[in-house]
C-alpha cells in the first residue's frame, strides 16, 4: 500500500481518524501501540497491585491509630475514676477533720475563741495543731 506524500498536518489527522477503526481490527497494530504505550504507563495489573499494597496500609494504619485511641480512653478514664475516688476520699476526711475540729458547726467557737484554748483533737504534724501549740505556749 503507498500513500501520497503529504505534509505533517494532515498525516496527523489522517492517523487521528483511522487509528481507532485500525486498532479494533487488527491486532497486530492494536500490539504495536500497547507495546509503545507500556514503556511509558504502568500495566494494569502492576498498577492495580500499587494501589491495592497502599489501601493495606492505609487500613493497617487506621486500625493501629484505633487500638491506640481507645488504649489512650481507657486510661483517661481509668485515671478519671482514681481522681473521682481521690477526690471523694478527701471530701471525707475533710468532713471529718472538720467534725473532729469544730463537732458542731453551729454552735459558739467556745474554748478554741480564745488564744491559748485546748489544742483541737486533730492529726500530728498539722498546721492547725502547730497553731494551737504555738497559740497556748
Amino acid at each position: 500500500m503507498t500513500y501520497p506524500i503529504r505534509n505533517e498536518t494532515t498525516v496527523r489527522e489522517s492517523i487521528r481518524q483511522e487509528l481507532p477503526d485500525v486498532v479494533r481490527e487488527d491486532r497486530e497494530i492494536r500490539n504495536l501501540v500497547v507495546e509503545v504505550d507500556q514503556k511509558r504507563f504502568a500495566d494494569r495489573d502492576r498498577t492495580e497491585g500499587r494501589i491495592d499494597r497502599i489501601l493495606d496500609e492505609l487500613r493497617r494504619d487506621r486500625e493501629q491509630n484505633d487500638r491506640r485511641w481507645e488504649k489512650s480512653i481507657r486510661k483517661w478514664e481509668e485515671q478519671r475514676a482514681a481522681d473521682r475516688l481521690e477526690w471523694e476520699e478527701h471530701i471525707q476526711e475533710n468532713k471529718r477533720l472538720s467534725e473532729t475540729v469544730l463537732p458542731d458547726s453551729n454552735a459558739p467557737l467556745g474554748p478554741w475563741a480564745r488564744i491559748g484554748g485546748p489544742i483541737p483533737n486533730v492529726p500530728f504534724g498539722t498546721p492547725w495543731r502547730r497553731f494551737w501549740k504555738r497559740a497556748s505556749g
